[in-house]
């Protein structure tokens, strides 16, 4: 248990620091630190991705689970290109339907809503885990999603 509460705490904190860094470059770069763009929050949200644990993410079918973290990279550089071109209507769409779904914990018979992290036993460490990632990820989604909070 105890455990586990450290590595949630230094996911929030690499997380925390990611962000952080992020500002501090737009800060250096002459960008106003009080804009920071959905474009910057999705690099965040990728980095987290695909540096986490492989054993976070599984499919319903068996599957390489760095298939998976890669399939999430290309939607998410997917979705910032749509940003880029100033499709905000659609870039939040794929992000609301096609990204957050994969990245929280749910059971659905919609298999485009099916979540891609593997879902443990609760009460478990490693349910705790994947539940403190999945948090985390959809954090970064809400910000992005309701800028102004």
């Amino acid at each position: 248990m105890r455990t586990a509460v450290v590595i949630g705490v230094k996911m929030k904190l690499a997380l925390s620091a990611l962000l952080a860094l992020l500002v501090a470059t737009m800060i250096c770069s002459g960008v106003r630190a009080d804009v920071i763009t959905p474009q910057s929050l999705l690099l965040g949200l990728k980095e987290t991705v695909v540096t986490a644990d492989d054993w976070l993410f599984r499919g319903y079918v068996v599957t390489n689970t760095r298939q998976l973290k890669d399939a999430l990279a290309r939607k998410i550089d997917a979705t910032i290109g749509l940003y880029d071109t100033a499709d905000h209507d659609d870039a939040e769409s794929k992000l609301r339907n096609d990204i957050a779904p994969k990245l929280t914990i749910c059971d659905t018979t919609r298999v485009r809503a099916k979540s891609w992290l593997y879902v443990y036993p609760m009460n478990t460490d490693e349910y705790r885990r994947v539940s403190s990632f999945a948090a985390q990820c959809q954090e970064i989604i809400e910000s992005i999603l309701t800028p102004n909070g």
